[in-house]
């Protein structure tokens, strides 16, 4: 099962920012885009009749000829509408198309609680094949911005099947006052239980009294026919900017407390005052599935977005979290292991003044899906342990279970930022997963603007240092961050690798960087190649470079990847060029140059969906292969196939990329 717009749950927004930061670019604004590509294009097909072109994604194959189609959503501020288009999969024809009006943007100064969005959920059978998909369209009216609207659409003909439309309430009836809403925003989730499809329909509203903050938080759960099933309410004051409430759903890979389905959780602060309550609900029934108050308050920073860190720690397929609250009495940070039941198991205590980081998430094939991994069973006893960097001087290694350290390990240069990274590999062979850390250092000397990073591989059991090293000028590393990730053994000796860019550098023709993959065994450099430009500058602060996962394109066994160097001196001009490298030895598989464009653009890898699903009707080319990629402009989608290595082209079409596809897509499908 996936939502569609899933959103990220760490310990600190801290720890997010840091993760993400890099992933996604903003737009350019400038002419349209004229595409010329090669090699073989498979298809393509230009709806700049409608607008520009927010996003594609695959959806079930709706004709019976085992491809999937491609859903284009597609924006126009001007008109107000909002289009949503089905291309066939096999040619790029329109099968079907809609147009909804009276759309409300906050680019055209709305104030709407929720942009519009196209939500879609599918259900695949146990071979990977789709066979049933939902689609939800969900926008603000822009005659009337308190009113959303929320379409159940028939897929693929678009018809409306049900129709709600919801309105923000005018008023937080509290006390005797009626207090008019000014602020308020807006979550849908999409998720589905047994063969049924729901929508958890979060709002919060907020309004003035006595110059004192008012909120009210909405919780409502929708079946397939838009009918509410269960419904709760919470309203209070907000002091010193603390939110006293906040809901959200749980889905650790697909699975709440209850197991099977997602759950909601709700979180209070004033049921029991300096403490925080926590009510897990059964998504479906809205029944209490368990209530538990733990010391300290939680600091809400989003009541719709809250930061929890979910986790299976002992391996029975139910949500387990982690969260974080601060005991104001004792001074104290107090970061709460709880399981699916609502058991406290313990805490971590720190200085209340400390930050705490958790390590990145890895993920691990089972079968044919990749499961999130947030804990590692580094001792032994069946159930994993969670690692954090605490106030950026030491790692700690946390037993859950018997509610202890298991093992710390002291930072020693605090002019670095450290971040903890879950490993798949067991570096140092004593039979445990390991893991690293990494450390960045601003290197802004002369032209340069990239990051020094030291990294460091330590041992699963006992926090030993395996080796250290240093990478100097990064600008880019694995999935859109300057830290180095685990991406394929590309040297095969069992233990996973990763890539990093260096730069900038000007060799006279043009502005280019240094792209390497690099042993996180030893860890030594195992091949490094340049990636040019033919834009001659200095000027370094105003390029950018990305790269994002691709799987095994060319068939050689090793993940691949692709680069992305954008240059955008104004927010109306950028130039970008795109680069797709072998992994085993970065030799270049496809190549292309990017410019002028009003939006921006992405490029997807087929393949990259492969680890999370056995869904594979992607070889649109019937090569047997499933080496296309997907590439759409603010105007034109375009399905290529990559064979073979290519001489350089030079294409006029913006493409930006993102390393959260992944996640999207992870999150999207509920296996039968």
């Amino acid at each position: 099962m996936i939502e569609r717009r899933a959103k990220l749950s760490v310990l600190t927004a801290m720890a997010f920012a840091l993760a993400v930061i890099l992933v996604v670019s903003s737009g350019a604004i400038g002419a349209r885009a004229n595409a010329s590509f090669s090699p073989v294009n498979v298809w393509s097909n230009d709806l700049g009749v409608y607008g520009d072109i927010k996003t594609v994604i695959p959806s079930m194959d709706a004709d019976g000829d085992d491809l999937a189609e491609m859903v284009a959503e597609v924006t126009n501020y001007s008109s107000g509408t909002y289009t949503v288009v089905i291309l066939n999969g096999s040619s790029g024809g329109i099968m079907h198309s809609r147009t909804f009006t009276d759309v409300g943007y906050a680019e055209n100064g709305d104030q709407v609680a929720i942009n519009p969005t196209l939500y879609g959920l599918i259900i695949e059978d146990s071979s990977g094949t789709p066979v049933k998909e939902w689609k939800y369209m969900v926008f603000a009216n822009h005659s009337n911005v308190k009113h959303v609207s929320i379409y159940h659409l028939d897929y693929p003909t678009l018809a409306t099947k049900e129709y709600r439309g919801i309105d923000v309430p005018q008023n937080i009836n509290m006390g005797g006052f009626n207090i008019p809403v000014s602020t308020y925003n807006i979550r849908i989730h999409i998720f589905s239980a047994g063969n049924d499809a729901y929508l958890l329909f979060e709002g919060y509203y907020e309004g003035q009294l006595f110059g004192q903050i008012v909120g009210e938080l909405q919780v409502m759960v929708m079946n397939e026919t838009l009918q509410t099933i269960w419904e709760h309410v919470e309203k209070g004051v907000v002091y010193n900017s603390l939110v006293p409430f906040a809901a959200t759903p749980v889905q650790f890979n697909g699975d709440g407390f209850n197991g099977d389905y997602d759950s909601v959780l709700l979180i209070n602060l004033t049921a029991s005052p300096g403490n925080t309550t926590l009510i897990a609900i059964d998504s479906v029934s809205g029944s209490e599935l368990w209530n538990l108050t733990v010391p300290g308050a939680y600091f809400v920073m989003s009541p719709i977005y809250p930061m929890i860190t979910e986790m299976d720690y002992n391996k029975d397929s139910r949500a387990d979290m982690a969260l974080i609250t601060f005991d104001t009495n004792k001074n104290e940070t107090h970061v709460n292991f709880i399981d699916s039941s609502g058991t406290l198991l313990g805490y971590y205590t720190t200085d209340i003044h400390n930050v705490t980081i958790p390590a990145i998430v890895t993920d691990v094939k089972n079968g044919n899906f990749h499961l999130m991994v947030q804990t590692v069973d580094f001792n032994g006893d069946g159930n994993g342990e969670f690692v954090l960097v605490d106030n950026n001087t030491r790692m700690v290694c946390w037993d859950i279970a018997a509610n202890t350290t298991l093992w710390i390990k002291y930072l020693q240069n605090q002019s670095y930022q450290y971040i903890p990274y879950l490993s798949t590999s067991d570096i140092n062979g004593d039979g445990t997963w390991d893991l690293y850390f990494m450390g960045s250092l601003d290197n802004n000397t002369g032209n340069n603007h990239g990051k020094d990073v030291n990294m460091t591989a330590v041992s699963g059991k006992d926090g030993s240092i395996i080796y250290s090293s240093m990478y100097y000028g990064l600008v880019s590393g694995y999935s859109g961050t300057v830290f180095l990730k685990e991406i394929s053994d590309i040297d095969g000796d069992g233990i996973q690798d990763s890539a990093i860019a260096a730069g900038f550098f000007n060799d006279g023709t043009g502005v280019y960087v240094n792209v390497s993959a690099i042993s996180m065994k030893d860890p030594s450099t195992l091949w490094t190649v340049k990636v040019g430009t033919d834009l001659n500058n200095e000027d370094y602060q105003n390029w950018s470079v990305q790269m994002a996962p691709c799987e095994d394109i060319n068939g050689d066994g090793v993940n691949d990847m692709v680069v992305k160097m954008y240059y955008h001196p104004s927010a109306d001009q950028e130039t970008t060029y795109i680069r797709i490298l072998s992994g085993s030895d970065g030799s270049l598989l496809w190549t292309g140059k990017v410019s002028d464009d009003t939006t921006d653009t992405e490029i997807t890898v087929f393949s990259t969906f492969l680890p999370y699903t056995s869904w594979n009707q992607f070889d649109y080319n019937g090569d047997g292969q499933i080496n296309e990629i997907l590439l759409y402009t603010s105007t034109g989608v375009y399905v290529y196939a990559v064979s073979q290595p290519i001489p350089e082209i030079s294409a006029v079409i913006p493409v930006v990329f993102f390393a959260a596809t992944l996640i999207a897509m992870r999150k999207k499908i509920r296996h039968l």
